[in-house]
């Protein structure tokens, strides 16, 4: 199945498709998505949550390593003033190159059990002395209206199953 192909069964088969703008983020902070209102797309059974991280390292910064946490948080009151943890994920990686760099990793995500209200958040904690700038998060969600994820999801996320990417 060509990649055209696939992108579209993924698109086909979500039901919503929620995001937030990239923001500036500061080393070891979350940046917090937009509250999604679970009513409004139809209390989906899934999810697939991403986040996509741009950077610019220094020169002789390829090779670092690097902590992303993922997380999803839901409640019941729609300025989740009570949020708790959903779900979360962390990966670690390294730099591939000096310049300009970007990631993206994703979050299967059962929604059976959360409450009405959820958002994205992510953090980026850098290991010694790292110099990045321009770095910027954007987090959403993908729905589907089955408890299963569809493969071709991954597959236009460009990502497998839970698999790390090489950068």
């Amino acid at each position: 199945m060509s990649s055209p192909a696939i992108i579209h069964d993924a698109a086909t088969l979500a039901i919503a498709k929620l995001g937030a703008k990239p923001q500036t983020a500061a080393d070891d902070t979350f940046i917090a998505g937009a509250i999604i209102d679970l009513q409004a797309t139809g209390y989906p059974k899934s999810g697939l949550a991403w986040v996509n991280l741009a950077f610019t390292t220094a020169s002789g910064q390829a090779g670092a390593k690097q902590t992303l946490t993922l997380k999803v948080e839901h409640g019941a009151t729609s300025n989740l003033a009570d949020a708790a943890d959903y779900d979360s994920t962390t990966y670690e990686f390294t730099w591939a190159a000096d310049g300009a760099n970007s990631r993206i990793h994703n979050l299967p995500l059962q929604l059976a059990s959360s409450k009405r209200y959820v958002r994205v958040s992510a953090k980026l904690v850098k290991s010694g002395t790292v110099t990045i700038s321009a770095q910027s998060l954007a987090t959403g969600i993908v729905f589907f209206p089955s408890y299963e994820i569809p493969n071709s999801a991954y597959a236009a996320s460009g990502y497998g199953n839970g698999t790390e990417p090489t950068a």
